[in-house]
């Protein structure tokens, strides 16, 4: 603070990012860049609010150890494919720059690095209907990576397997898929279709649960 007290277009201001609120970056009146050697220890939930954030920047450089650098680049098939790796297809293009050694940090870390750039897409790549929704059940789907998608679905969701082995028959998806093989349109697909089916199933719970109480009292 002291070395950049007389630069006129520095700030410096201390907190915690993933604090930071989507009224600080409105103040830009513009897209701004983002560049930053993220805490490692912190990597992932800096990544999910820079997502929150999308509308207010265009670009990021960011430092990440490489081997979270190897699961957000991993695509579908790729057993590193998971719910981060899924959001930043969704919503950027995400560019392996460069590997950084360890000896150009001080002080040293224990593992290397990777600069990413990550540049948020106009529309994202797949239409989502409700992205707070899809935001929220995405992560069940990659719970269990060495399950088949008809135990994942049916244990997250609370759902019969033989419904979800139906649901995802519709859609043209094998029930012993892993949640790593599916590609991105086939992940908000199946979000979209097991929500609706818990909706129906509530649905019919409710309207059995409600005849069997007014048959009792009668």
């Amino acid at each position: 603070q002291q070395r950049l007290a007389g630069v006129r277009n520095v700030e410096i201001m201390v907190g915690d990012f993933i604090e930071t609120e989507k009224s600080f970056f409105s103040q830009f009146g513009k897209k701004i860049k983002i560049i930053g050697n993220l805490p490692y220890s912190a990597v992932s939930p800096i990544l999910l609010h820079l997502l929150d954030l999308k509308d207010f920047w265009s670009t990021a450089l960011v430092t990440v150890p490489e081997e979270i650098a190897t699961r957000i680049m991993a695509g579908s098939g790729n057993r590193n494919f998971g719910f981060l790796a899924a959001l930043l297809k969704i919503y950027t293009k995400t560019t392996r720059c460069f590997r950084l050694p360890a000896t150009v940090f001080f002080p040293r870390p224990k593992v290397e690095s990777v600069l990413l750039r990550i540049e948020t897409l106009e529309t994202p790549a797949v239409q989502i209907t409700n992205e707070k929704l899809f935001r929220k059940l995405l992560p069940a789907v990659f719970e269990g990576k060495r399950k088949t998608l008809r135990n994942v679905l049916s244990r997250a969701f609370s759902i019969d397997k033989t419904m979800i082995e139906g649901m995802l028959k519709n859609l043209g998806i094998s029930a012993n898929l892993r949640s790593h093989q599916l590609t991105v349109e086939q992940i908000v697909l199946v979000i979209d279709a097991t929500e609706k089916l818990k909706m129906r199933k509530e649905g019919r719970d409710n309207r059995q649960a409600n005849s069997t109480l007014f048959n009792n009292l009668i």
